[in-house]
Parts: structure tokens; C-alpha cells; sequence
């Protein structure tokens, strides 16, 4: 790693980036206008099956009309079979000799129940310090960040020195259709640089709501599900036998419970581990240093293990989170299946996966099938250029702040743009007491107002320095 990254890295400093800090004068002026466009963003009920997304990509392309953007750049695909869309506004600068930079939302929520909420989930409130609603956190209020800051920028005449292309996509959180078409439709996001998506990365607060670290996500795990089953001839109940298809099923379950899979690493977990054992006091910090010194350290994996989060960090992981089996109570089960979902670690194939699941069940008669073909996306390498980017961009209110990669356990539109050749870098400007604060597709999701409004500071000037300014 260079001492220019890794000064960046271990300190966090701000670059000088004078011309971007200077016109930040009556950016506070958006704020309410941007609660305004989460406000509305969440009345949308953007939920699978709901027919609700793509009138609101014709809510938020309206808006950008009405600013001046011209019709042509500003599309909406739709895909009228799962009745989504997705939106594309491209904010035109330059002469074309600088490469486009895209910048990543979504528009869709996952389910929320009015009976399970202590607010409506569709209508934001106000209560404190705090916007609920579903979606402030995941993804609407970056959304709404996004589109305020640069209609903001748009009526302040402001012109970047390349194209911006802003990718509001329709079903991240089902099965990305919308985003893994957009590549044959708009053709010039293949020539992006790179892309940076609010959906990933993420600031975190300590309990006195002072920041710790900055998340900068560069890379995440391939998305896949396997169903396991198992099948009987049957008979009836009063008649048990040694061979019955759920208790089959349930002895692979929890062998497969207790398989591990092999430790893997890459620049950015090793790069994580070594700037967060600076911030952890003790054994945690100590353990830390040491998988970052060597990955095969067996105590040091051991110790991980043990802590959530790191473990999903350091290997592929498989969970059962779905079960179905029987057809009668009083008949024995002729069938019984279960979901695995696996998150695997970047740069692993799905077979190798799969070849692993059936050694770890390898003497129960059980079927493993993949319910679709993931794509494979490869990480992306550490750009000291985004590094200093996002380290001047939270210089306003989070000054200081140490920014470590990060490989996500989770999956994200930025996988697909990672598997067609765009290094995509998640910078999501929402900080939070982590995991406290963290309900994204929880009950009572919300985002602290402070929050919300300091992403529009960080936005603002993290737009600027990517894109350059041509008058």
C-alpha cells in the first residue's frame, strides 16, 4: 500500500480542495426542500407487488424536468413484466474528455406492516430527533439527498467538468432486473470511471454521537440461494419409520449449521483489520492486528469468529431461512426443502459453494439445487483519488474521521455494476450509533434528522470534487 493511502487511510485527512469548499455558501437553504422530497419519497409504498415504483421515478423525473433538465436526459425504463422501472438523469458537463461518474440509489423498500409499527411506515414522522418511516434509512433518504443536491446545484448554475449520471433503480431489494439491463440501455455507463452508491458504506457514531470511522465499502458478497431437499415414499403417521424426509432434512441443516467455510481475505479486509485494530482497545484490537498480519492465524480467526460482523467478513456464509415439508399431519412426509441463503465472499464461484454445501452433507441423500445464476462481481481496488474525495467531503462535520474499507456481508446494485467492469465504491453519507440505530427492514426504521441534514453538506461537496467545475 502507498504512504500516500496509507497516510489517508490511518488519519483520515482532509485534502484542500478549495474551489468545492468555497461554494458551499446557501447550501443550507435546500434542507427543507430536501425533507420535503424524503417526506414524499415514503408516502410511495415502493414495495414489490404494490404497482408503486414506477409512479414515483415519474414523480422524481418530473421534478428534474421542471428544474430545466431536458427530457432526453432524464429516462425511465420500465419493466412491465414485474412492474418496475428504473430512472436515469444524466446532468450533462464538460467536453466529453473526462470519463462519466455515477452515482447509485434505489428506489424500492422491502415490506413493512402498519400493526407491527409504532408509526405509519408509509407517512414520515417527525418525532424528536428522529424521521421514521420506511425507507429513510434504506434507501429513500440518500435518494432524496441526492436529487435535492443537485437540483440544488443545477439552479446555482454550477456545471461539472464530465457527465453525472444519477441510477435510481426499481427492485434492489428483489432481483435487480431494472439494474442488470441498464447496461444495454444507456450505453454510456459502461464508459463510467467508476460509480459511487449511497446504498453501501456508512458513517458510525460512538454512543455520544461522536464519529469513529467511515465505512468506504469496495467490495461486497455474491448473493445466492440454495434449496435443499429431501423426499420419502411416505405411509401413514401411526407407522413411523427410520427414513423420514424432515428429520433427513433437519440432520443436514444442522450439520451444515456447524460447517465452516474456508477464511478468505482481500487488499480491503486486510486493509479493515489494520485501521480498526487502531480504534478497538484490547484483545478485540490485538486480534485484529493480528488476522491483519496474517490471515491464517488460527487464534486470531477464532476470536473473529466469535464477533458477528467480522466473522461474516473473513468467509462465505450459509444460513437456512425458509422450511416447507409434509403434505398431512397425520401422513408421513413424502417431502421437505429448505432455503439456504448464502452471502459469498468475493472472488469465490457458485460452484465451489455448492461443491462445499454437499461435502458438509455429503452422507444424507439430499438434493441441492440454485435457484438462479448469481453474477460473480470482483472487488474493487482501494482509489486513494476516492479515498481523499470522500475524506474532503466529510471535512464539514465529520472532520478527521479514519475512512476503512470495507467488504460488505450484504449484496447491492454496486455488485452488478462491479461485475460489468465499473469499480464501485459504496459512500452512503448517513452516520449512526452502529448496530443500535442500524433498522433498515426492521421495525421502526428511522434516520436522526442531524443525519439526514449533514448528508446534504457531504453531498454537496462530495459531488463537486468528483465532477470538477467548468464555467
Amino acid at each position: 500500500m502507498g504512504m500516500r493511502l496509507f497516510l489517508l487511510l490511518a488519519l483520515g485527512l482532509t485534502s484542500l480542495f478549495s474551489s468545492a469548499r468555497a461554494n458551499e455558501s446557501g447550501h443550507d437553504q435546500q434542507a427543507q426542500a430536501a425533507l420535503d422530497l424524503l417526506a414524499e419519497a415514503i408516502q410511495f409504498e415502493t414495495v414489490a407487488g404494490r404497482s408503486q415504483v414506477c409512479p414515483y421515478a415519474r414523480t422524481l423525473k418530473a421534478r428534474f424536468v421542471a428544474a430545466g433538465f431536458a427530457e432526453t436526459d432524464t429516462q425511465i425504463f420500465e419493466l412491465n413484466e414485474d412492474d418496475t422501472c428504473s430512472l436515469v438523469v444524466r446532468y450533462p458537463g464538460g467536453d466529453g474528455k473526462r470519463r462519466p461518474v455515477i452515482f447509485l440509489a434505489h428506489m424500492d423498500v422491502v415490506e413493512a406492516l402498519p400493526e407491527d409499527w409504532s408509526y405509519p411506515p408509509f407517512e414520515m414522522t417527525r418525532k424528536g430527533d428522529r424521521l421514521y418511516g420506511r425507507g429513510v434509512l434504506d434507501n429513500k433518504g440518500s435518494v432524496a439527498a441526492i436529487t435535492s443536491t443537485l437540483l440544488h446545484l443545477w439552479a446555482s448554475g454550477y456545471r461539472p467538468t464530465r457527465d453525472l449520471y444519477f441510477v435510481v433503480t426499481g427492485d434492489e431489494e428483489t432481483t435487480a432486473k431494472t439494474t442488470r439491463l441498464l447496461f444495454s440501455q444507456v450505453a454510456a455507463l459502461a464508459t463510467a470511471e467508476y460509480a459511487l452508491n449511497s446504498d453501501a458504506g456508512l458513517g458510525v457514531l460512538n454512543a455520544e454521537r461522536k464519529p469513529i470511522y467511515f465505512q468506504l465499502q469496495t467490495a461486497e458478497k455474491t448473493y445466492a440461494t440454495f434449496e435443499l431437499t429431501t423426499t420419502n415414499s411416505g405411509g401413514h403417521s401411526s407407522l413411523p419409520r427410520a427414513d423420514n424426509a424432515i428429520y433427513e432434512l433437519s440432520k443436514a441443516l444442522v450439520q451444515l449449521q456447524g460447517f465452516r467455510f474456508p477464511v478468505r481475505s482481500t487488499e480491503s479486509t486486510i486493509a479493515y483489520f489494520r485501521a480498526s485494530s487502531k480504534l478497538y482497545p484490547g484483545e478485540v484490537g490485538r486480534h485484529m492486528a493480528a488476522f491483519a498480519a496474517d490471515p491464517a492465524d488460527k487464534v486470531a480467526i477464532e476470536f473473529l469468529d466469535q464477533m458477528q460482523g467480522e466473522a461474516a467478513m473473513i468467509r462465505t456464509t450459509c444460513v437456512a431461512t425458509m422450511l416447507q415439508g409434509g403434505h398431512a399431519e397425520n401422513a408421513l412426509p413424502q417431502t421437505a426443502s429448505a432455503m439456504v441463503n448464502c452471502r459469498i465472499f468475493p472472488g469465490v464461484s457458485l460452484a465451489t459453494v455448492e461443491a462445499l454445501i454437499t461435502q458438509a452433507i455429503a452422507d444424507l441423500d439430499v438434493s441441492i439445487r440454485a435457484l438462479f445464476r448469481p453474477f460473480e462481481n470482483p472487488p474493487s481496488d482501494i482509489n486513494p483519488d476516492i479515498v481523499e474525495a470522500v475524506s474532503f467531503a466529510l471535512g464539514r462535520d465529520y472532520a478527521g474521521t479514519p475512512i476503512i474499507p470495507y467488504v460488505a456481508p450484504y449484496s447491492t446494485d454496486g455488485a452488478i455494476f462491479r461485475a460489468n467492469g465499473i469499480p464501485t465504491y459504496g459512500v452512503s453519507g448517513q452516520f449512526i450509533v452502529y448496530p443500535e440505530e442500524k433498522r433498515s427492514h426492521g421495525k421502526d426504521e428511522f434516520l436522526p434528522v442531524e443525519s439526514f441534514l449533514k448528508s446534504l453538506h457531504y453531498w454537496n461537496a462530495l459531488i463537486r470534487t468528483v465532477s470538477g467545475e467548468s464555467r
